[in-house]
């Protein structure tokens, strides 16, 4: 069940349990003021009644009977009550008996009244817990000594009961509208809202350990109520992040400077000093007294230039390998590793690539080839003479790229050398990638520098 649906059955839940509330509190207060009128008819009722007994007591005879010795009907005889006169009174229900019980008349005898249906179990549930049952009343009507009947004064339940439905259903029927125009309102905004919030849950929990109800994407309503928590660690997050990235960004205008300076100063000392020996070899040529000594002076300058080109393209390899779009990794690894062996012919190169790079963006690549670029920099400048053998291995599995540059040489003390710049370097574009480095090295036992890259970006099969 999605949150959303949780959310949405949780809400009509709540306002299924308040609409029942609401009804029993207005079937309650309905009953109430239905009881207060009967209760009052009822006793106006006696009042009228007593009144007229009286009224009958007092009157003589004759005059019920204006033929004395006749027999009248009792209907006549009663007539006097004119029971006609209180079909307004509701809930009451006034019956004339003649001195046989037979009943002869009613207040409610011309009424109609109202052909509410009232379900069975809704008038159980009224007659046991609303309802309270007034006793009739009877009364003799008689005439002086002679008894001419009696009046029956009782509460008319049926209507009482009608009454008592009828007006809960008014009374409910604009409250349950309202509550029915809340729920939809409140789940056409759940709809709306909630599915930011499910994905932000659903990215929160992405990289935690899951129930099975979390893996197939469901989530309960208790991670919503953790959602201040969530919002709380975000917020930290954040900040450290953020100052992470202000540091990396300082680390990077840092390395930015000095690789900078590096590159002045290679200029000044590798170009600058060759192109002080064109100009002094210049210099002699316009000076020479024969054509040998011409010739010998422009041999230099050649040389000088076969050399001046060979800085300046070890110099835009540092900033671009020129085969990287063309021969990919591999070929531009195997290339500098060709370059780097002419430089130090002491040295026997193993290079081993078993990866796969399917998915791999040209970023990473490139970092992983200054990884290795910067290894080999590392053993030309403490790796000394002594180096005869190199290893560089590049090998892939389902989740790490491992990268390992190898040699014997001299080695050195990492405790004074890994904050050199070269190192410190390649710590940094590891970490950017998310991944961790290992040195292990000592004075006379060469140095191991093992990289694990985590293989993210690789396509799956």
């Amino acid at each position: 069940m999605s949150l959303t649906l949780r959310l949405n059955l949780t809400i009509f839940i709540l306002m299924s349990i308040i609409f029942v509330i609401a009804f029993f509190n207005i079937l309650d207060t309905t009953a109430d003021n239905v009881r207060q009128e009967v209760v009052n008819n009822f006793e106006l009722s006696n009042q009228i009644v007593d009144a007229k007994i009286k009224l009958m007591r007092a009157t003589p005879i004759e005059i019920i009977r204006p033929y004395p010795f006749v027999e009248a009907a009792a209907k006549q005889e009663l007539n006097l009550f004119k029971l006609e006169q209180f079909n307004d009174i509701k809930y009451v229900n006034i019956e004339l008996f003649d001195t046989n019980d037979k009943r002869i008349a009613s207040n409610h005898d011309n009424v109609t009244t109202l052909t509410l249906h009232i379900p069975d179990k809704i008038e159980k549930l009224l007659l046991m817990g609303f309802f309270k049952p007034v006793e009739s009343v009877s009364r003799p009507i008689e005439s002086g000594t002679m008894r001419l009947g009696k009046i029956i004064v009782s509460a008319d339940t049926d209507s009482e009961l009608r009454d008592l439905w009828y007006k809960t259903l008014s009374t409910l029927t604009p409250v349950m509208i309202l509550f029915m125009l809340i729920s939809f309102g409140l789940s056409f905004i759940i709809s709306i809202f909630i599915k930011p919030i499910a994905d932000f849950l659903r990215a929160v929990n992405k990289g935690a350990e899951l129930d099975p109800s979390h893996r197939s994407g469901l989530f309960r309503m208790t991670h919503l109520l953790r959602l201040p928590k969530h919002l709380q660690g975000i917020h930290h997050d954040l900040q450290t992040s953020s100052q992470k990235v202000q540091d990396l960004n300082n680390k990077i205008l840092h390395l930015q400077e000095e690789e900078r300076r590096r590159l002045s100063a290679e200029l000044h000392d590798e170009l600058g000093q060759h192109l002080t020996a064109i100009r002094f070899e210049a210099e002699l040529i316009k000076t020479a007294k024969n054509l040998q000594e011409t010739q010998f002076s422009a041999e230099a300058i050649d040389k000088i230039g076969r050399d001046m080109k060979d800085i300046v393209r070890s110099m835009l390899e540092r900033l671009r390998p020129p085969d990287f779009e063309i021969f990919g990794l591999r070929g531009a690894i195997t290339e500098m590793i060709s370059g780097w062996q002419l430089r130090h012919p002491q040295a026997n190169i193993v290079f081993h690539f078993i990866a796969d790079l399917k998915g791999i963006d040209d970023a990473k690549q490139l970092s992983m080839y200054r990884i290795v670029q910067e290894g080999l920099t590392n053993i030309s400048r403490h790796a000394g003479s002594s180096v005869v053998d190199v290893t560089i291995s590049l090998v892939s599995s389902d989740e790490l790229i491992t990268i390992m540059v190898i040699d014997n040489g001299q080695g050195c003390d990492l405790t004074k050398q890994v904050n050199g710049f070269g190192l410190k370097g390649m710590r940094e574009r590891v970490a950017s990638l998310s991944g961790k480095i290992v040195l292990d090295s000592s004075p006379g036992n060469g140095m191991k520098i093992i990289v694990e890259i985590p293989h993210k970006g690789k396509s799956k099969k």
